[in-house]
């Protein structure tokens, strides 16, 4: 993008605004395909659709579909209701009624599923933003359930890429520990 540079001393005209306000404006985001957008002061939001798969013209559901729920210029998202091995996860309301919102962090929101110590049940389910994935421990197994960023740029954007999958919790993705002789 070129746009003007406004120099100390240098008289500001109406061409360099003119400039300056074209720029903006061919840089602007206007649509998205597949997906919406919402503009606030603090930035925008990008959220891109799930896919329609089957080629029957309708949306595949997206389970614990993630989407933006700032309070003014607090970023903040939103987790749908869903369960996870028959568990509501934490904080979460039968229903969704409240929704479940977290802090934005850029990051994997993980659904992180305890198990029963020598069981095959699992204990609890609770959701989480790291980095990156962790290692699943003895007791605990992560799954990745979409992807937020903070986009580049002026105003800064919110990007969310979710995974539209339930996980299925299994034993078998813990972290082995041989039995102590």
């Amino acid at each position: 993008m070129n746009l003007p540079k406004f120099r100390s001393g240098q008289e500001i005209n109406s061409t360099l605004l003119n400039q300056l306000s074209d720029g903006i404006r061919r840089n602007q985001i206007t649509s998205v395909i597949g997906g919406t957008f919402t503009s606030t002061p603090g930035g925008t939001a990008i959220m891109i659709d799930a896919q329609t798969r089957g080629g029957s013209g309708s949306p595949a559901v997206c389970p614990f579909q993630v989407t933006t729920s700032n309070d003014g210029d607090d970023w903040k998202f939103k987790i749908e209701f869903g369960l996870i091995a028959g568990k509501i996860p934490t904080g979460m309301f039968a229903g969704g009624v409240p929704p479940l919102i977290m802090a934005w962090q850029d990051g994997w929101i993980l659904a992180a599923v305890t198990f029963v110590t020598d069981q095959v049940s699992v204990d609890t389910v609770s959701f989480t933003v790291n980095e990156d994935i962790p290692a699943n421990t003895e007791t605990i197994a992560y799954y990745p359930i979409a992807y937020i960023s903070t986009g580049l740029g002026e105003p800064p954007t919110q990007l969310i890429q979710n995974l539209c999958a339930t996980p299925i919790p299994s034993v078998c993705d813990l972290l082995f520990a041989p039995p102590t002789p």
